[in-house]
């Protein structure tokens, strides 16, 4: 794949509402609904930088276009689950741990060529329709390590470590392997049940 030979850079925005169950005083569950947008990059920083795409074969002859970059846009709605534990804690700040995985379906995806020059660029739309798509489902696990804070310890700052169990198809340019690292901000809001 493309991956293979060309570095892949991808950036993950989630936007999500997620009630959280107390299970007992240190441990409690967390389940909403989630969206996901994905941004894949392939193509290095430098402008000398080149990809190269076959767009056909005839006879012996191979037919490539120089590209300066491709990108690929994806839209998920997903649904996450996650356990979180409170080991310890101060008055203002508590750390925790959580574990959690989503279940997400792809709702749009959008393809993106850019040739290297002018001439090629008739060329964008069939590369474009090439490029693939990513699964209809994926299924994320993470681990994340985080620190409450505020008066009521509602606001949530976490390193988060995803996992994707389920790779993207071959033939689609988000072919990522392994794990990345990132940050999440939360804020809890308290809402009581009267029974």
């Amino acid at each position: 794949s493309y991956f293979e030979t060309y570095p892949c850079r991808l950036q993950l925005v989630h936007l999500g509402v997620e009630p959280e169950f107390e299970l007992c005083r240190i441990v409690s569950a967390q389940a909403g609904v989630r969206f996901t947008y994905a941004n894949a990059k392939l193509g290095k920083r430098f402008d000398d930088y080149t990809l190269y795409w076959r767009v056909a074969e005839k006879d012996e002859q191979t037919f490539l276009v120089r590209l300066c970059k491709m990108r690929q846009e994806s839209y998920y709605v997903g649904i996450p689950v996650s356990l979180r534990l409170v080991p310890c804690g101060l008055d203002e700040t508590s750390v925790f741990i959580r574990v959690g995985a989503s279940f997400n379906w792809r709702t749009g995806c959008r393809n993106m060529a850019y040739a290297k020059h002018q001439s090629m660029e008739m060329a964008e739309k069939d590369i474009e329709s090439q490029m693939g798509k990513p699964d209809n489902f994926q299924i994320p696990l993470w681990a994340s390590v985080g620190v409450q804070f505020g008066h009521s310890h509602n606001a949530c700052l976490e390193l988060m470590l995803p996992y994707t169990l389920r790779h993207a198809q071959p033939s689609s340019i988000i072919t990522y392997h392994g794990t990345a690292v990132g940050l999440q901000f939360s804020y809890r809001i308290p809402t009581y049940f009267g029974g």
